[in-house]
């Protein structure tokens, strides 16, 4: 990836993060077409691959920054000091609703990078799941004295992480990546969630 990509203007750099994001989160790597990113982004194939030499190059930098993005917001958005489980999930939330008002299809384009199987993106297994890391991270200080000790916590986790996955992919398929829309919906599961577990 040329450096000089980052010399753009904001709004054309976020105009080529955002089609690539959206193309990639939809259709994977394999079937995620170069030309229908250019389209998406308003630029032209030469101008892509002059930033970023190759489709492989381009996958494995947005998969590198989307991270680094991640954890930018969640550090900004999650109290270090709280340690109630559900209030913690409310605040990722939020980071993710600030990451989508920027790169709408972000967290979903994370969400398929963990599955993605081509060859031409592999990774450790452990590179693999750096960004489920992050969520992880910032539940560490979660304490569970208000859920009821008879709930399994990690059947909860994959709940709301599959809850989140479920709610990103029905409004990619409406074309309704909204944040607002996203956080709507997913809080309205979180809460019933929260009332179901706690005592």
């Amino acid at each position: 990836m040329d450096d000089k990509f980052f010399d753009l203007k904001k709004e054309k750099q976020d105009r080529i993060l955002n089609g690539a994001l959206k193309i990639f989160a939809l259709n994977g790597y394999k079937n995620g077409s170069t030309d229908v990113i250019v389209k998406e982004a308003g630029i032209s194939k030469g101008l892509l691959f002059h930033y970023f030499g190759t489709k492989q190059e381009l996958y494995r930098f947005l998969r590198d920054y989307s991270i680094r993005f991640l954890q930018l917001e969640i550090r900004s958005n999650v109290s270090a000091s709280e340690t109630d489980y559900f209030t913690i999930w409310r605040q990722i939330l939020a980071s993710e609703e600030s990451i989508m008002d920027q790169y709408p299809y972000m967290i979903a384009f994370l969400e398929s990078a963990e599955t993605e199987t081509d060859p031409d993106t592999f990774e450790p297994e452990d590179e693999k799941k750096k960004s489920r890391d992050v969520y992880s991270k910032a539940l560490q200080n979660a304490d569970f004295v208000h859920i009821n000790p008879e709930v399994d916590i990690k059947a909860i986790e994959e709940m709301l992480h599959f809850t989140r996955n479920n709610v990103q992919r029905k409004l990619m398929f409406k074309d309704m990546m909204d944040a607002g829309i996203y956080v709507q919906q997913v809080s309205h599961y979180f809460d019933m969630m929260a009332k179901l577990t706690y005592v």
